[in-house]
């Protein structure tokens, strides 16, 4: 079941556009990542599914049912919690802004969530008198208290400690296995990726489902019968597609082979670059090279162990046409 279907969504201010021609669906019982720029839209496609701003163009369903703006939304907002970059703290207790919005139950609920976000001790001080990290602690409380069947997240981490950010990623991994759909605009990419099933890149008004890792910007030319993407004077792509001219693309980065040596392959790119970084992301890790562009790759660690490859190296690159998504 789908939580939201966006179709052909506009959204601008002082006609300017903000979302142009959006096409995207949200599924129940997943963690959805939205990245981009300051400006590219996240905030503004926050609100929209938030219900609080009707889109100028295109439609928007939830829960499979078309949104009517025009008519009352009380009873479909109260199914979505939504926590703001810059939350409202009432001027009140710090149970009293947790409560907020709850009827029942509202001392045991006030009581185990709090104790997650580290504020058992504080319930009874005033929310104004607290810092800006338990300030963003009470907002994402009232929020997650509500048990709604979807969040929505505005820059959560911020003004957060590493800790309070673990803490939040597991209550965020639980209510998704409840089947909570979370939603959630993040200048944190790392972490956005290592929690969410997917991710998304506003950039220029418009949506791609791709990670914002391997996202460029380039121009289609022909050489000797084949199309080749331009990036930079140093970079280049070679690739299949109808397109020409401007355009973005992005490569997964579990479709880029690192190697020590240059090998003999049907995969028409290879770079040679050297290597910047490797983390570890769990089961994998993440390698991200300098090719005259940064090109991130994932590797396992096994693999990273054969071959020996370690920060300061000189690797090579090697990915398919077919791996090359054009937008």
């Amino acid at each position: 079941m789908s939580t939201y279907q966006l179709n052909k969504i506009n959204r601008s201010y002082n006609d300017q556009p903000v979302l142009k021609a959006v096409d995207m669906t949200f599924e129940q019982g997943k963690i959805y990542a939205l990245v981009g720029e300051n400006g590219s839209g996240k905030t503004t496609l926050l609100e929209t599914l938030a219900l609080l701003e009707p889109p100028q163009a295109g439609t928007l369903l939830f829960q499979d049912d078309q949104v009517n703006f025009n008519a009352s939304l009380l009873n479909l907002r109260q199914q979505i919690a939504f926590c703001l970059q810059q939350p409202y703290i009432f001027r009140t207790s710090v149970f009293n802004n947790i409560a907020f919005g709850l009827k029942t139950s509202k001392e045991e609920k006030v009581a185990r969530i709090s104790r997650i976000f580290g504020l058992a001790e504080l319930l009874n001080k005033k929310a104004t008198a607290l810092s800006g990290g338990e300030a963003q602690k009470v907002a994402l409380a009232r929020t997650f208290v509500l048990e709604t069947p979807v969040i929505l997240l505005d820059e959560p981490t911020a003004n957060l400690d590493e800790t309070s950010i673990e803490q939040l990623n597991q209550l965020l991994s639980e209510v998704k296995n409840r089947g909570t759909t979370v939603i959630l605009a993040s200048h944190r990419l790392n972490n956005a990726f290592k929690l969410a099933d997917e991710v998304i890149t506003l950039e220029d008004s418009q949506a791609f489902p791709q990670s914002h890792q391997n996202f460029f910007s380039g121009q289609i030319i022909r050489e000797n019968s084949l199309k080749t993407l331009k990036i930079n004077e140093q970079v280049s792509f070679i690739l299949a597609t109808e397109k020409q001219g401007n355009v973005k693309v992005s490569i997964d980065p579990k479709e880029i082979i690192v190697s020590k040596e240059k090998f003999q392959s049907s995969a028409r790119n290879c770079l040679l670059g050297k290597v910047r970084s490797i983390t570890d992301e769990g089961k994998i890790a993440k390698l991200t090279a300098d090719c005259g562009i940064k090109l991130v790759s994932q590797i396992t660690h096994r693999s990273l162990e054969e071959l020996g490859i370690n920060v300061g190296q000189q690797v090579y690159l090697t990915f398919k046409t077919s791996s090359i998504k054009v937008y």
